[in-house]
């Protein structure tokens, strides 16, 4: 199981002076601005950065990132990079929250709860009704908020609708309590419905004595997201070998994977479908309701994604179909085959089945493993 990462921020604070004083760089328009939060009993400073077209086109409104930093050339680094990320899309406002440094990498619920609350009911309200925001917001921190931005996601989806937690550490105990709260929470999917979430780190060895277990269990758990939201969650982890403040690349890999768009992959006249029988099996049929194969059973009920991908069966073979569209990724041609896990899947087909009471499971002598690409290797 996996649990809290970092902790974070128990006193942050929002002030709002109106600092009108723009300072102008390239597309960039910078505001300081703040708003005392009675929830925290404290101010917080705010930095406002607004693309350059926003004092241009007085009716336009923007979606908005939450960024848990205030320095100035930070947000406006962070603007930048989310202008070369939307390639000619509709930039972003980005908001620097300034969170006087009172942050930790363990899980803090009080601490987390008050900002929590602070953000909803007083910081993006009063955002909201002084910029031309759209009502779309992404929230994002790294290094010792990263673990925020996780707390958030898995307490008040609702809040964001994509989440980049850039975060450096991830420890034992943050394996584990976050573990625990996402198998908590997720027993209500339907809340995360079309949520988005990256989480990133570092692998080098500098920041991680034991890299290659962080990278599993980073990576369990955001299959895990996937797979017990039934695919409600959208989620990818991603390690980089360094990030510095003039790259973000946790940031702008981030960024790009919460706004894009998913692709069905079929135009939208000829959609697959997956509908359960009156016999109570679970098939993808074609619009013209004709059966293409059916879907792996998996707790009684239809296979859960993991990775993007479910398992299928046609002919008694299994294979992986992608979780959104159906479409056939890897055929149909193993008699033995788990979930995806870590980029690859285990595979057999020189396997028994065995019953366990009302249970049964698989053992072989000749796993494989099948990558994405339906390439197979010991």
């Amino acid at each position: 199981m996996i649990n809290t990462i970092q902790r974070l921020l128990s006193g942050i604070t929002f002030l709002f002076l109106c600092g009108n004083m723009f300072a102008q760089q390239d597309d960039i328009l910078t505001q300081t601005d703040s708003i005392y939060s009675d929830i925290l009993n404290q101010k917080i400073t705010l930095t406002v950065c607004l693309p350059k077209a926003y004092q241009d086109a007085p009716k336009k409104r923007y979606k908005a990132l939450y960024y848990l930093y205030e320095n100035p050339k930070s947000v406006e680094i962070i603007t930048a990079l989310s202008q070369k990320t939307q390639q000619g899309k509709s930039a972003l406002l980005v908001i620097g929250i300034d969170n006087h440094g009172k942050t930790d990498r363990l899980n803090n619920p009080l601490a987390n709860n008050l900002l929590l609350s602070c953000l909803e009911k007083e910081l993006i309200p009063a955002m909201e009704k002084k910029y031309r925001t759209n009502g779309q917001r992404i929230l994002h921190d790294l290094s010792a908020t990263g673990s925020f931005t996780l707390y958030a996601f898995l307490n008040r989806p609702e809040l964001f609708n994509g989440y980049i937690a850039a975060s450096k550490q991830w420890y034992a105990k943050t394996n584990d309590d976050f573990t625990v709260l996402a198998d908590n929470v997720l027993s209500y999917p339907d809340a995360f419905s079309g949520r988005k979430i990256f989480l990133a780190t570092l692998h080098n060895t500098e920041h991680h004595m034991n890299g290659s277990e962080v990278d599993k269990e980073m990576q369990a758990f955001a299959t895990l997201l996937e797979t017990r939201s039934a695919g409600q969650i959208a989620a990818k982890y991603q390690a980089f070998d360094d990030w510095g403040v003039p790259l973000h690349p946790g940031f702008e890999a981030g960024l790009k994977f919460v706004v894009q768009k998913k692709s069905s992959g079929k135009s939208p006249k000829t959609p697959l479908t997956m509908i359960q029988t009156e016999t109570g099996r679970w098939i993808i049929q074609t619009p013209k309701k004709q059966p293409l194969y059916e879907v792996f059973i998996f707790d009684n009920g239809p296979d859960y994604p993991s990775e993007g991908l479910i398992r299928v069966v046609k002919n008694g073979k299994i294979g992986y179909a992608d979780a959104n569209t159906y479409e056939i990724v890897i055929a149909p041609q193993f008699d033995c085959a788990f979930p995806f896990e870590n980029g690859k899947a285990k595979v057999s087909n020189q396997c028994q089945t065995v019953k366990e009471g009302e249970y049964h499971s698989w053992k072989s002598d000749t796993w494989l493993f099948v990558d994405r690409q339906g390439n197979i290797q010991k």
